[in-house]
């Protein structure tokens, strides 16, 4: 009898090992596994999934060979959706607002379009051409020189 019941409790440590971890995983596991994802930033960092969700939209937008800049409400977005957009807009030539947090004004002055994730548009934008969830995207009438 003492083997018996030996037995049963190392079953019974040994099925709460393989319990806890399965129940903590189950709570931790997104409630639709089998969604498809919209980026590949989905499960692991939904700020930036949703900074690439817009910049895929800009980029049914803007026209082959066009300059943008892109601006956000601070200088770390800012720089990860401007390294976002190099790789998503490849036909595009991306002039840079600021760049790892230093402000570049006058390179991103001459952009024509303006990429605006949530934030306002500085002046002198006179054309809207797409407004998203997130933002939108501008083109100046004719961009400095």
């Amino acid at each position: 009898m003492r083997h018996g019941a030996l037995t049963l409790l190392w079953l019974a440590l040994a099925s709460l090992l393989l319990v806890f971890p399965v129940r903590l995983w189950i709570r931790a596991a997104p409630r639709d596994l089998l969604a498809r994802p919209t980026s590949p930033l989905d499960q692991t960092d939904g700020a930036a999934a949703r900074q690439w969700i817009f910049i895929q939209k800009a980029r049914t937008v803007l026209p082959p060979g066009a300059t943008y800049t892109v601006i956000a409400p601070t200088r770390d977005v800012e720089m990860n959706l401007f390294m976002m957009s190099l790789g998503l807009l490849p036909e595009a030539e991306g002039l840079p607002s600021s760049y790892y947090g230093v402000p570049t004004p006058k390179i991103g002055s001459r952009a024509r379009y303006v990429l605006a994730y949530k934030s306002s548009l500085p002046p002198g934008l006179h054309l809207t051409r797409a407004v998203f969830t997130d933002g939108t995207v501008s083109e100046r009438r004719s961009p400095p020189r």
